[in-house]
C-alpha cells in the first residue's frame, strides 16, 4: 500500500580512502566501484522511488575534492535513471 520508497544514501559506508569527505568514517567501508554498483542495484527499483537523498557528505574533511566527485557521480546516476523514468512515462 506504498506509494512509494525513500532512499537515503550514506556516502559513510565507503571507505574512508576513497571517501574521506563524511562526517562519520567507516574503516574498512565498501569501494567506489561497489559503492557505484550499489546505487545502481537501487536504482534498477526507480519506478518504485520517490525520492532520493545523499546524505553524510562533509566538503571540510574532504581530500582533494575525491568524495565530491564520487558523490557527483552517484547523484547522476540518479538523474538518468530518472530522465530515462521520465521518457518511458510519457510514452505511454
Amino acid at each position: 500500500r506504498t506509494k512509494g520508497i525513500h532512499i537515503s544514501y550514506d556516502l559513510d559506508l565507503i571507505d574512508p580512502t576513497v571517501a574521506p569527505g563524511v562526517s562519520t568514517p567507516e574503516l574498512d567501508g565498501i569501494t567506489e566501484e561497489d559503492a557505484i554498483k550499489l546505487n545502481k542495484l537501487i536504482l534498477n527499483h526507480i519506478n518504485d522511488i520517490v525520492s532520493y537523498d545523499l546524505v553524510e557528505f562533509n566538503p571540510l574533511k574532504d581530500e582533494n575534492r575525491k568524495t565530491e566527485q564520487l558523490a557527483l557521480n552517484l547523484l547522476a546516476q540518479v538523474l538518468r535513471a530518472a530522465e530515462n523514468k521520465s521518457k518511458i512515462t510519457k510514452k505511454f
